[in-house]
């Protein structure tokens, strides 16, 4: 298998056709490795919608040299009937998507940086619904000194998660 199709696409779909969200809410798409096989368990599902949120990126992606016009260029037309995107900044559009989506599960993998990842994690968490899930992507690159923001988020929400750290880099926590 590609060594782009982590472990941790095929635990969310699974973790999809289990809990069967009726709103998911992701941030970043690039190329749509992920968003394709949401959407597939969506679909899979014959309910739910799943709404993206990103940025372009500028300068296009080393690893599958997506320009601005590819972002998503990997989900198939068929599933794009149960997909919102939206072009833009999740710390101008996150909060409205939130309130107005109502997700069931949220899902960073957008700027992995300190404050950006901290500020989704905590947003998601506060709108959220009781039992509603956060996944994060890439927890080991939100850093800021020896902290990381996936670590911190769960310290100041006091919610247990759980981390892949080892060969996937995920984690996952159910809020309460």
């Amino acid at each position: 298998l590609l060594s782009f199709l982590k472990y941790r696409t095929f635990f969310c779909y699974t973790l999809i056709r289990l809990k069967k969200p009726s709103n998911i809410l992701e941030t970043g798409v690039a190329a749509g490795i992920s968003s394709s096989l949401i959407l597939a368990a969506l679909k899979k599902n014959n309910a739910g919608t799943l709404t993206s949120i990103d940025l372009p990126p500028r300068l296009g992606m080393k690893e599958f040299k997506t320009l601005d016009k590819d972002v998503g260029v990997l989900v198939p037309e068929n599933f794009k009937k149960q997909w919102i995107f939206k072009n833009g900044d999740s710390k101008k559009l996150l909060g409205q998507l939130l309130f107005k989506s109502k997700p069931q599960i949220f899902i960073h993998d957008s700027l992995h940086e300190y404050k950006h990842m901290l500020f989704e994690y905590v947003n998601s968490w506060m709108i959220m619904k009781k039992d509603s899930l956060i996944l994060t992507d890439d927890l080991l690159l939100g850093q800021n000194g020896k902290n990381k923001a996936w670590f911190d988020f769960l310290k100041l929400s006091n919610l247990k998660g759980l981390s892949f750290i080892k060969n996937e880099n995920f984690g996952l926590t159910t809020i309460k």
